[in-house]
């Protein structure tokens, strides 16, 4: 079967699926998708003929109420107030209440199995992890891996000891953005991963010559001026996309001497958390996989006599916990690592206080000799 599938696996099939997933699976969006199935199958399966006008009009409260908190889950405590207002008003029964719940709880499983765990299927060239995601999207253990070269690079160099914290909604898209621009999402327009949002203010790569490097993820947040390399994980697999990574990183700075800042996402550890989940070994061996490789390196860099030319900063744009990541429910979620390390940076310094991953932001224009972004908190 995964023969089969790897036939499929192209740019645009990545492309494609993962469009799909998050439209369908983002919250913003769910809702909207998840209302209108619920008005279609009532009116044409249990003949229900709502009371138009009152529906409408509880609905735009809802959504608007829902828009004005961004979302937040703790609003699923008031499902039940609109319930009684669907009874009570526009016609529905509990029972089809009921019934319509579980379609979209189905219709949620069913777009997950086939847009998300499908393609995770083939990048990680296992047929368990669609049983494996179904089984993490309700309950994931967050472990810590041991990373031993970070850990001793924290400890010679800069690190905020009790990590950097992440940006609302802590998604990929938003949190790289917030990053790059030093900006808040409310600011820089990419509020989750869905489609059809923008970078809309200045970001390090409208500043200094860049090098984006990644996931597709990379690709549908940058600006289509920016110099990006994605690399698929569907058609390289999981395992190998960091290694092919980091030669053509290594490439790139061997014959771009005019690139000032590289940017690279290593989105395995990140892939196979949902994958297997972040209590599993093969988490824990992606953690110290990009360890070793970051190590690796920074031992090519001090090889080729490089080393004292590049600062180094280690962070995440969110953590994971129980069901994955997003709203910001537990420590496992909000804080991310910060690290700093190179021969110009201060050694064991401490980076106390509150601090942001927007915070990267100001500290890369401040290294390179750069102006500041002019949004950047």
């Amino acid at each position: 079967m995964l023969a089969r599938l790897r036939k499929f696996a192209s740019d645009h099939f990545e492309d494609g699926t993962v469009r799909v997933m998050y439209f369908t699976t983002t919250i913003d969006s769910f809702v909207v998708c998840a209302a209108l199935v619920t008005i279609a199958v009532s009116y044409l399966r249990d003949s229900i003929t709502p009371s138009w006008f009152p529906l409408i009009l509880g609905s735009a409260i809802v959504y608007t109420a829902f828009k004005i908190a961004d979302f937040y889950p703790t609003f699923i405590l008031f499902s039940p107030l609109f319930a009684i207002f669907l009874t009570r008003v526009s016609g529905f029964s509990f029972g089809s209440l009921g019934r319509l719940f579980l379609l979209n709880f189905g219709f949620a499983a069913v777009v997950q199995l086939i847009f998300q765990d499908t393609p995770h299927m083939v990048a990680s060239r296992d047929v368990s992890v669609p049983v494996r995601m179904f089984l993490n999207s309700f309950l994931t253990l967050a472990p810590t891996t041991l990373m031993p070269f970070l850990s001793k690079m924290a400890e010679a160099h800069a690190v905020a000891p009790e990590g950097a914290i992440t940006v609302y909604r802590a998604l990929t898209n938003p949190a790289f953005a917030s990053i790059i621009t030093g900006a808040p999402p409310s600011v820089h327009g990419v509020s989750n991963n869905n489609f059809g949002q923008s970078i809309r203010v200045d970001g390090l790569p409208d500043l200094v010559s860049a090098r984006l490097y990644g996931s597709i993820h990379v690709r549908h947040f940058s600006k289509p001026h920016w110099r990006v390399r994605w690399f698929s994980l569907v058609s390289l697999g999981a395992e190998r996309t960091e290694e092919v990574v980091f030669n053509t990183l290594k490439e790139d700075v061997l014959n771009e001497p005019d690139t000032r800042l590289f940017i690279v996402d290593i989105s395995e550890t990140d892939f196979i958390g949902h994958s297997y989940g972040t209590y599993s070994r093969q988490y824990l061996h992606a953690g110290d996989k990009a360890d070793k490789l970051i190590e690796n390196f920074c031992g090519w860099l001090k090889d080729r006599g490089l080393y004292d030319d590049f600062t180094i900063i280690i962070s995440s744009d969110h953590g994971m916990f129980i069901s994955d990541h997003s709203y910001l429910l537990s420590a496992q979620e909000i804080y991310t690592p910060l690290i700093f390390f190179g021969s110009k940076i201060a050694p064991h310094s401490r980076i106390l206080g509150k601090v942001s991953i927007m915070d990267i932001n100001a500290n890369v224009s401040y290294i390179l000799g750069v102006p500041y972004n002019r949004h950047s908190a």
